[in-house]
């Protein structure tokens, strides 16, 4: 499974490769309206998909130019 945020790729998911299953987003990725997709390749069902997906907020920056005074 790919993961994207505003067509940007943020990552990938293989089940039984590697144990990330979180993944963080740069600042400046995210804008005031977002898509996020998924992208699920299979050639046949398989055992050990992904799970339920949820979006977790583990942290906020705020970022970006300081306002003209």
């Amino acid at each position: 499974m790919l993961i994207f945020v505003n067509g940007w790729n943020m990552g990938q998911y293989l089940n039984g490769v590697g144990p990330q299953r979180e993944f963080v987003l740069p600042a400046g990725v995210l804008r005031d309206h977002n898509t996020l997709t998924f992208a699920v390749i299979a050639t046949e069902a398989a055992q050990g998909d992904p799970g339920p997906v949820r979006l977790v907020t583990l942290g906020n920056r705020r970022t970006g130019a300081a306002p003209d005074r």
